[in-house]
């Protein structure tokens, strides 16, 4: 799909899921997402609350799954190390969603 590092589509049934390498920042008070074709996206809390109370609330659940992701990127698991690397999977539409976003539309 891309030639940046960490983003790749695949197909389930009839879902395209696109992983995108993410973080979070500031605590958690700003998500970054790569966008292949975009690159960097910033999504604050704010942003993604403004999303869910004056809108359909598709950037919040974007938001949500970058945090949680980046989250379990840093978490032990028994012996296992942490990866400290996160990929969010983001289905056609919040990959849509977060062009537009970007795109400040």
């Amino acid at each position: 799909m891309s030639n940046v590092p960490g983003a790749t589509s695949c197909a389930h049934g009839s879902h395209q899921f696109h992983s995108c390498r993410c973080w979070s920042r500031r605590g958690g008070d700003i998500v970054v997402i790569i966008v292949p074709g975009i690159g960097k996206v910033e999504i604050a809390v704010e942003s993604a609350a403004d999303s869910r109370v004056n809108g359909d609330g598709k950037l919040c659940a974007i938001y949500s799954k970058a945090r949680d992701a980046d989250v379990e990127a840093w978490r032990w698991h028994a012996e296992t190390p942490p990866t400290r690397k996160a990929l969010v999977d983001l289905t056609d539409d919040e990959f849509e969603t977060l062009k537009q976003f970007a795109k400040g539309d």
